[in-house]
């Protein structure tokens, strides 16, 4: 889910399409509303596993401040508290949210008992 959410806001930003599937849907920002669900549901996936529990963690705050953003933006249809201060700190969260795990999947997991030789 996530992944069409990323793929539809591709589609929207780099060849401005807001209307796509044979002018059936009107994208506009809900392509938003599709990448933070996938990430909620990653991170609710992965926190049972013992392994992977922070960074579960991370991706579920991140899809939690992604919506917070998303439902206080002005400029979404649905939006449930239209404040854009509000949306822009949310949204700077999450971004913030997004570089960290993003880091933790660049350095990998780290195995204790290894040396670093």
């Amino acid at each position: 889910m996530g992944c069409l959410g990323a793929m539809l806001g591709v589609i929207v930003t780099l060849l401005g399409w807001e209307r796509t599937f044979f002018e059936l849907a009107d994208l506009g920002l809900w392509w938003w509303a599709l990448l933070f669900a996938g990430l909620t549901l990653m991170g609710l996936s992965a926190l049972p596993s013992e392994a992977q529990r922070r960074l579960g963690a991370l991706v579920l705050v991140s899809g939690g401040l992604g919506w917070v953003s998303l439902l206080a933006d002005p400029a979404f249809p649905a939006a449930l508290m239209p404040v854009r201060s509000v949306h822009v700190v949310f949204a700077a969260a999450f971004c913030l949210g997004c570089v960290s795990w993003g880091g933790m999947l660049l350095v990998g997991p780290h195995r204790p008992g290894r040396s670093k030789s």
